[in-house]
């Protein structure tokens, strides 16, 4: 099984296509590989969870912008641009605060500090996203 196979290139597939499946290739790559330094580093079971949680989660956040960012510039495909943007600030924002969340929560451990982190985190998100999406909306009537 080849690099081809496991990427499932076909002819048809063009250059956008294959950008994009060769990111997320390359951030599970390095995910997986931060996962295992942090795990090993550590040998804590807390740790391990940590490093894969933000591992796997790091890098499907990361290729999803650069799919959003690749979709804004490619030319074979008529694509809403500014809706693309409003989504990447949400993935961006939630991401982050998903890491806050789960950061907090399982250093502090308590219920308490899990209903604040939650709410903090997921609330600040959904605060950014609304004033970035606010901003967008803005600056699509100014033209």
């Amino acid at each position: 099984m080849g690099i081809r196979s496991m990427l499932n290139i076909n002819k048809a597939d063009n250059k956008f296509d294959m950008a994009i499946r060769s990111f997320y290739l390359i951030f599970y790559t390095a995910g997986f590989i931060v996962f295992l330094a942090v795990g090993l580093n550590s040998m804590n079971i807390k740790t391990w969870i940590l490093a894969f949680l933000c591992s796997i989660f790091g890098a499907t956040v990361y290729g999803t912008i650069a799919k959003m960012i690749i979709n804004m510039v490619r030319k074979d495909k008529q694509v809403d641009k500014l809706g693309i943007l409003k989504r990447l600030f949400y993935v961006i924002f939630f991401s982050l605060a998903t890491v806050a969340f789960l950061a907090i929560g399982l250093e502090e451990k308590t219920i308490k500090t899990w209903i604040i982190a939650f709410v903090g985190s997921y609330g600040g998100a959904i605060i950014f996203s609304s004033i970035a999406q606010l901003i967008i909306t803005l600056a699509k009537k100014d033209k």
